[in-house]
């Protein structure tokens, strides 16, 4: 997966956004991760938001404080390749960003934070 972390800044660099976000959606693929290299319906990710806000709200301040660490290497892995990604959708493809840190939030909901949480 190093080699595809390295491909992605690499393409990204050459402003080969389409490219590393594409290489970027088969590794989590690869890894786990659903996710489909076409645009999520935006009406789909703001009501899954709007779950995730509920979630999070019911959640005590120390219950977050005290959240169990990510174990699982390739969800760790996963993540890496989720916050690069959130670079370049934001920086050229909008429609992916949202998708991209709901994805986040619930493998650290569902998996442990990490560094990248």
């Amino acid at each position: 997966c190093h080699v595809y972390f390295t491909l992605i800044k690499s393409l990204g660099a050459q402003y080969k956004i389409q490219d590393a976000i594409c290489i970027g959606f088969n590794v989590l693929t690869q890894l786990g991760v659903e996710c489909s290299s076409s645009p999520p319906d935006r009406n789909a990710m703001v009501k899954e938001a709007m779950e995730i806000k509920m979630t999070l709200t019911q959640l005590k301040d120390a219950e977050i404080l005290n959240f169990r660490e990510m174990k699982d290497n390739d969800v760790r892995t996963a993540m890496k390749f989720l916050q690069i990604l959130c670079v370049y959708g934001y920086l050229a493809k909008q429609q992916y960003v949202l998708f991209f840190i709901i994805t986040m939030v619930k493998l650290t909901l569902r998996h442990g934070i990490c560094k990248e949480s």
